[in-house]
């Protein structure tokens, strides 16, 4: 018997790709006219804003390999989905443009926790 690709796990880790994926484009829509219209940002810092969340992906990214290795894709990817969604439920408190710039390196850093884990799940069969 033949094992499934399609199985309610992989659908699972499907659909929160694709709603981290989701998440992601409607925040990068949003940052930099909100950081200009609420904090008064200026161009370049709302700017910055967009762009340390982009830093902080890239350099999770780096590091997901090892965390996978080391804890497992399973772990990786419940915590980084853990700490995306309580990242995302901190904007509601937020009271400055640095507690702003701060959300979004932790925010970014746990998109590219998720989302790099989510990519690495398949059914053990279908690895090599």
């Amino acid at each position: 018997m033949k094992d499934r690709l399609w199985t309610k796990q992989y659908l699972l880790v499907i659909v929160t790709n694709f709603l981290l994926y989701v998440v992601y484009y409607q925040l990068m829509l949003w940052t930099t006219s909100y950081a200009m219209h609420v904090w008064k940002a200026d161009v370049s810092e709302a700017g910055l804003a967009a762009g340390l969340f982009i830093i902080s992906a890239l350099v999770a990214r780096l590091l997901a390999g090892h965390f996978i290795d080391g804890l497992g894709r399973g772990f990786v990817l419940r915590c980084g989905t853990a700490l995306y969604a309580a990242s995302m439920l901190l904007y509601f408190f937020i009271t400055s443009m640095l507690e702003f710039e701060a959300i979004r390196v932790v925010h970014g850093f746990a998109y590219g926790l998720a989302s790099t884990a989510a990519s690495t799940i398949v059914p053990a069969s279908f690895s090599s």
